[in-house]
């Protein structure tokens, strides 16, 4: 996305409130702030390192403002004044973690978003297709059985007078 913050983060918060089960991690608040953007998750880290995380991703105006508008469209506003936010889940293992969270941010419709980033205009049913089709279904074509095809033409000698 190009934002500089999001290439270099610089936390000024960094905070988990969690308790053990038998098995289970429950994370009750995990807060990951820097000037423009919070983090925040909730949920389990089994002791077999499964995960099952809900998060929120906040951004404060100024990012926002940088975001294509597909991309910003996407960001929901929240309580807390000036910021947006948008959920995702975090899923996996802590070795190998996994995420919707660009999902979430692009959004399920990928090609509007970059039908509007280059200019262009919404996808339009292709007609044409479906009528050329129709037409294909609609008539049927001959067939012959194959003793009825034509032989294939062969070169035969023609007769020669002898003397």
């Amino acid at each position: 996305m190009q934002i500089e913050e999001l290439q270099e983060l610089h936390l000024e918060q960094a905070e988990a409130k969690y308790h053990l089960r038998p098995g289970l991690v429950t994370i009750d608040e995990l807060v990951l702030r820097s000037p423009n953007i919070r983090l925040t998750s909730s949920g389990t880290v089994a002791f077999d390192g499964t995960l099952q995380l809900n998060s929120q991703l906040a951004i404060n105006d100024r990012i926002r403002g940088q975001l294509f508008k597909a991309i910003r469209d996407n960001f929901h506003r929240i309580d807390d004044p000036g910021y947006s936010a948008i959920e995702f889940q975090v899923g996996g293992t802590i070795e190998r973690p996994s995420t919707n969270l660009v999902e979430q941010v692009v959004g399920r419709d990928i090609s509007s978003m970059l039908n509007s980033f280059f200019g262009g205009k919404k996808d339009r049913p292709k007609k044409k297709k479906k009528a050329v089709e129709g037409a294909m279904t609609a008539v049927p074509s001959p067939s012959l059985p194959p003793e009825a095809a034509l032989p294939e033409a062969t070169a035969t000698p023609s007769p020669v007078a002898s003397p």
